[in-house]
């Protein structure tokens, strides 16, 4: 086992201790201000720990700017979806996530593509840094033409997805839907 391995195994542990102190906390406990104190403790150690395994890990894409993390933990949307952690470079502080389902989302109103990105971190064009990143990745697993969708008044999410490229193919009162053509960016097609 590689020195990298021991490290994620010792924090795993590590977490795994500090989850089940926090899932066996007594109820009356935590309705109390020491129970919610020891609760926000255990949940920031919680955050940290997996902070430093994700730094330790590595990321799986990066574009230098930004580092993408597989997150296993998210239930699926998809026959195959794939979740990421999206942290600003090798920090591990997680900023947001981002999924891409590869299943026919045609008739589903959540997409191929959906992201969410902290407050403090919108406005930097970060997102659309993402889909970048993303792009190769979709389209070597078949993902040629994504669709995105979002709500008719985010002005933000509708730019980025204009920027990708994204062409809006259908809305109504509560999403529009917009369609990503990848092979036009890249010459790339079947």
């Amino acid at each position: 086992m590689s020195d990298k391995d021991k490290k994620i195994s010792e924090l795993k542990k590590k977490l795994e201790e500090l989850e089940n102190k926090y899932y066996q906390m007594d109820i009356e406990l935590f309705h109390s201000a020491e129970g919610r104190r020891i609760y926000d403790e255990l949940l920031l150690e919680m955050a940290e720990i997996k902070r430093q395994i994700l730094v330790v890990r590595g990321p799986d894409y990066t574009n230098g700017v930004l580092d993408l993390y597989f997150n296993s933990d998210y239930d699926r949307v998809g026959v195959v979806c794939e979740n990421f952690d999206i942290a600003i470079a090798g920090t591990g502080r997680v900023i947001g996530n981002v999924r891409i389902t590869y299943d026919d989302m045609r008739d589903n109103f959540l997409g191929n593509i959906g992201y969410k990105l902290s407050h403090q971190y919108r406005g930097n064009g970060y997102m659309l840094q993402v889909l970048e990143i993303l792009k190769k990745p979709m389209l070597d697993k078949g993902l040629e033409k994504p669709i995105i969708t979002t709500a008719p008044g985010n002005t933000a999410s509708i730019r980025t997805i204009e920027k990708f490229g994204g062409k809006r193919i259908e809305n109504d009162d509560w999403y529009n839907i917009y369609e990503v053509d990848l092979t036009e960016k890249t010459g790339k097609s079947k």
